[in-house]
Parts: structure tokens; sequence; C-alpha cells
């Protein structure tokens, strides 16, 4: 994950952006990833953004900051926001 990544989280933490678990996002409420793909304009969201505008690696392996697991970065922030319950400035804070 990369600044800009990290940035966008914080700002939609800052924003009082929703944050919803198990889904991109259910009309009024965003999980992470959501934020980053901006799925409230779901029209607009790319996968692809993830990696080249974000810098999330859907290869790269890397231990969860709070359990050890190591999964993908993309599955990462997943499972800090659905599993760990951790907010957006958490998941940016503590992303490896």
């Amino acid at each position: 994950m990369n600044e800009a990544a990290r940035e966008k989280l914080i700002r939609a933490q800052m924003a009082g952006v929703e944050q919803v678990k198990g889904r991109l996002g259910d009309g009024k409420a965003l999980c992470a990833i959501g934020v980053l793909l901006n799925w409230e304009n779901w029209r607009m969201a790319h996968w692809k953004d993830l990696e080249t505008r974000w810098g999330v690696s859907f290869s790269q392996a890397v231990p969860c900051p709070e359990c050890g697991e190591r999964r993908r970065e993309a599955n990462l922030i997943a499972h800090l926001n659905d599993e760990h319950e951790f907010d957006f400035l958490t998941i940016a804070r503590k992303m490896p």
C-alpha cells in the first residue's frame, strides 16, 4: 500500500465515512477496499486501480500486524477491516 492509499483512508476516516464489514459497500457505508476503489461510484471502480494507483499487491504476501497470518496485501486490507474490525485510520497506520 502506497502513501496515497494511506492518505485516502485517513481522509475517509476524517470525513466520517461509515464503515461496513464483509462487503465493499452498501449504499451508505464502505469497507477499506471500497474506499480505495471509489465504490460509492461503482461504475468508475476498477480492481486494477488497487495495484496501479494505490500500490496494493495481489501477489505479495505480508504478515498481519495483529495476528501474524500471512496474506496477500489486497486480502490483508479486507482481513483487517472485517476480522479485526480496524477503522480506516488504523488500517492506514498498521498496513505493512
